[in-house]
């Protein structure tokens, strides 16, 4: 372990070499963009695109902006951070895709951090120019809804990071977050892979491609808009969702394997499948159907990653190509 981050028998993470800020590029990679690792006295900026955020966890919030600051950086506030004059969204779409574009086109940040999930960053895509990332790289880090985001960094040749966000930081006096510690040495260019138990549904093999996916909802929902992956190049898929009927999982994953999409990855991550409804009348659980799925499937699949939004949400750099590896000792997802 490096950086103090947590002992779990479920998952480890792979430490970079000490003092290597900038790992090999793989080969077939080397078309897409690695922003700079961060170091102490860079500043981020955070903003909000998705859902509001919660008046009662103001507390809460404010203690997870301390924390980012605590990591050694400087933090920036989008300035309707913390509206709620927007309905279900902080500010109207043209306000809120105006902040993000000014922190990408802000030569002081080095990464932006999106607050929380919930639904709305698709609604500003239309209104953001990536090409000041591709200008100027910066690490963009976010989940669950912010697959939308991870998509199109994905299309226009930029790697991101896939972790945890400051609202889902765990700030009590007692609450020790690995999830946060694994965002802090992704940014910092210190995680060089995960390591994971054995998993009564994996099936073992070893792969390589680029990391895609995330939040299943927002990836079927992603399908025939011009940001989509359709995996024509060795791809390997990382999925988790949340608060979903299982037969709506069955629908989304009948809808990558009929689009042909699911058929085309070199490998399976399957993240956390919270708070899943229906099982009980479907007859199975979500991670036996995944299963049957992947049963069709003649690729290596690891279940029980810890990614999603379980316990446990390990940061991972999205767009980079990875070695994928299954056997009955556990998997290992290893960043090249």
């Amino acid at each position: 372990m490096r950086g103090g981050l947590d002992s779990l028998d479920a998952v480890r993470t792979i430490a970079t070499i000490a003092g290597s800020q900038r790992p090999k590029r793989a080969r077939r990679v080397a078309r897409f963009v690695r922003p700079p690792f961060l170091r102490e006295g860079d500043s981020v900026g955070l903003v909000a695109i998705s859902s509001k955020t919660d008046s009662a966890r103001m507390k809460h919030y404010l203690a997870a902006v301390d924390t980012v600051r605590s990591w050694g950086l400087r933090v920036r506030l989008a300035a309707h951070l913390f509206d709620r004059s927007g309905g279900w969204f902080a500010s109207a779409d043209s306000v809120r895709a105006q902040e993000l574009q000014q922190m990408l086109e802000n030569p002081h940040l080095r990464a932006v951090l999106f607050f929380r999930g919930g639904y709305g960053a698709v609604r500003v895509l239309d209104r953001i120019d990536l090409g000041a990332v591709l200008r100027d790289p910066k690490w963009l880090v976010g989940f669950s809804d912010l697959t939308t985001v991870h998509y199109a960094l994905h299309k226009a040749g930029i790697e991101s990071i896939h972790g945890t966000m400051p609202s889902n930081f765990r700030t009590g006096p007692a609450e020790r977050d690995t999830s946060a510690l694994w965002l802090r040495e992704a940014l910092f260019g210190r995680v060089g892979g995960y390591v994971s138990a054995p998993h009564p549904f994996n099936r073992p093999g070893e792969a390589q491609g680029r990391l895609s996916g995330g939040n299943l909802s927002v990836v079927s929902a992603m399908n025939g808009m011009p940001e989509d992956n359709d995996f024509s190049e060795p791809t390997i898929l990382l999925i988790e969702d949340v608060g979903e009927s299982i037969h709506h999982i069955d629908r989304m994953l009948r809808t990558l394997l009929r689009s042909g999409r699911l058929e085309r990855i070199a490998g399976l991550v399957v993240g956390d499948f919270t708070h899943i409804r229906g099982e009980k009348q479907w007859g199975s659980s979500v991670y036996e159907l995944i299963s049957e799925y992947a049963g069709t499937l003649d690729i290596p699949v690891l279940f029980g990653f810890p990614a999603g939004h379980g316990r446990l949400n390990a940061a991972l750099y999205m767009g980079r190509e990875v070695r994928l590896t299954v056997s009955e000792e556990g998997g290992e997802l290893r960043f090249l």
